[in-house]
């Protein structure tokens, strides 16, 4: 299985953090289900909130390890999701946690 890595960001303005993690768990918790309680992870300049899932897409046969990170970096919110197998991600989610906190703006 490929292991895939998307990013996307919005510059947030006067939005609420709370809305957008809300917002980006809503977007898959109604397929798949999560694997373990949401992680938050605080950095020198970010915030965010791991959530784990794993399950099977509709229309798909097999299941699939989705991870998403809400993340907020003044004044952006941003989502990785990872989109791959159980253990690649656990065995890589150090890395994944040294990228988080690495973000900065400037």
């Amino acid at each position: 299985a490929d292991n895939v890595i998307t990013v996307s960001a919005w510059n947030h303005a006067d939005s609420d953090f709370a809305d957008f993690y809300a917002t980006r768990k809503s977007a898959v918790q109604d397929f798949l289900q999560p694997v373990q309680d949401d992680v938050r992870h605080q950095s020198a300049h970010a915030t965010a909130v791991e959530m784990r899932y794993e399950g099977v897409w509709p229309g798909e046969t097999a299941p699939t390890y989705y991870v998403v990170w809400a993340i907020e970096l003044k004044p952006l919110f941003i989502s990785l999701t990872y989109v791959g197998t159980r253990q690649h991600y656990e065995s890589h989610h150090d890395e994944y946690v040294r990228l988080f906190e690495s973000l900065q703006i400037g």
